[in-house]
């Protein structure tokens, strides 16, 4: 029940936002406030949160350990996971050749003793697609199976022919009975990279996953309440990736246009409470 005490103070609170939204300035600036509150539209790794999330990783697995990175693109994630000190098998996926090419020489000048290079783009059935691919090699993280130029972006693109397959046949075909930790960035494909790994996830067989989302999945008609409602399904709780730690989400509506594009960590139940050292309150 909203008594007149807190009904006048909303008025006032009001009064006084719409009198301070007649600055362009003052506007933009508390746009840029709440977007580094949300670490919305952070791509550095080093100061996102990845860089910790990374670090946690190195040290939570052994040698015996599998980490998949998938969208490996030239190797920056990779790199870094080494660089913080991991020593298991990391199987590196992409679904260009010249991109692996890359991973596979940066890596091999680090002490990368397990690397497995497969050429596939990751969806939720096995076959071939059109793969869409920046003429310019700086914009390669933007290369999708879907146009980014239907939702604006203004680039120079060439389709080429990928193999497609699922996370589940890769697995089986590559023997791995547990990933540890599933890195997934492939500019929009994300929800249909985690519905081609059903049985892994039924299975629990997957600890932390970390996937991507924004701009990129408005190309392939996905939204944010896809991914919560598809998470629900099996075992796991979603958080947001920040700088200081990660924030458990509580989806509503209003959730949905928040991000440009952030990280999320989706974290098996049973794994949870081990985490509690990095997650944030509100």
């Amino acid at each position: 029940m909203t008594t007149p005490k807190k009904t006048l103070w909303m008025t006032l609170v009001h009064l006084i936002a719409g009198a301070l939204a007649r600055s362009y300035y003052l506007t933009k600036f508390a746009r840029l406030v709440v977007r580094v509150y949300d670490n919305d539209g952070n791509a550095d790794m080093y100061k996102n949160g990845e860089a910790t999330i990374i670090k946690m990783v190195a040290s939570i697995t052994n040698g015996d350990s599998t980490v998949v990175d998938v969208g490996a693109n030239v190797g920056d994630w990779s790199a870094a996971l080494i660089d913080a000190g991991y020593e298991g098998h990391l199987v590196a996926i992409d679904p260009l050749r010249r991109n692996l090419a890359k991973v596979r020489e940066r890596l091999g000048t680090l002490d990368c003793k397990r690397l497995e290079l497969c050429e596939y783009a990751l969806a939720d059935q096995t076959g071939t697609a059109e793969f869409y691919t920046n003429r310019d090699p700086t914009l390669s993280g933007h290369d999708s199976l879907y146009d980014m130029r239907v939702i604006g972006y203004d680039e120079r693109l060439e389709r080429v022919n990928v193999q497609c397959i699922t996370l589940d046949e890769l697995a089986n075909n590559l023997m791995l009975s547990r990933i540890h930790f599933l890195k997934i960035d492939i500019e929009g494909n994300e929800l249909c990279a985690l519905r081609g790994a059903k049985s892994l996830l039924h299975s629990g067989s997957i600890d932390f996953i970390q996937i991507e989302f924004g701009h990129a999945a408005r190309a392939a008609r996905i939204y944010l309440h896809d991914i919560v409602n598809f998470v629900r399904e099996y075992s796991y709780k979603i958080y947001v990736i920040k700088p200081q730690g990660i924030l458990p989400v509580e989806f509503t509506p209003f959730t949905e246009n928040r991000y440009s594009y952030i990280n999320f960590l989706l974290v098996r139940n049973e794994l949870v409470s081990g985490l509690k050292a990095h997650v944030l309150r509100r």
